[in-house]
C-alpha cells in the first residue's frame, strides 16, 4: 500500500509541477502583456501630449488667421469706401470737363458768329 501511496503522491507532484509550469507560463505571458500594455499606455500618453501641443499650435494659428481675416475685411471695406469716393470725384471732374467743353464750344460758336456778322 505504501508503494501505491508513493506512486499517487509522485503522480500528484508531477501533476502539480505541470500545473505550476503552466501557471508560470501564464504568469510570464500576463507579465509580458502587462509590459506591452504599459508601453502602449506610455506611447498613448506621449501621443496625447503631442496632440494637445499640436492642437494648441493650430488654435493659435486659427486665432492669428482669424485676426488677419478681420483686418483684411476692414481694409477691403476701407478700399471700397475709397473707391466710391474716387468714383464720385471722377464723376465730378467728368461733369466739370463736360461743362468746360460745352462752354468752349459755345465760345467758339459765338466767335465764329461774331466774325460772320462783322464781315
Amino acid at each position: 500500500m505504501r508503494l501505491k501511496e508513493c506512486q499517487q503522491l509522485a503522480s500528484q507532484i508531477e501533476k502539480s509541477d505541470t500545473e505550476i509550469e503552466s501557471l508560470r507560463a501564464r504568469l510570464a505571458a500576463a507579465v509580458n502583456d502587462k509590459d506591452k500594455a504599459e508601453l502602449s499606455l506610455q506611447e498613448a500618453h506621449h501621443l496625447l501630449a503631442s496632440s494637445k501641443h499640436k492642437s494648441i499650435e493650430l488654435e493659435q494659428q486659427m486665432t492669428t488667421l482669424t485676426q488677419k481675416l478681420v483686418e483684411n475685411e476692414q481694409e477691403k471695406e476701407q478700399l471700397r469706401l475709397d473707391l466710391r469716393s474716387a468714383n464720385i470725384s471722377l464723376q465730378d471732374v467728368q461733369q466739370r470737363l463736360h461743362t468746360l467743353q460745352v462752354l468752349l464750344l459755345f465760345c467758339l460758336y459765338e466767335k465764329v458768329a461774331n466774325k460772320q456778322t462783322v464781315t
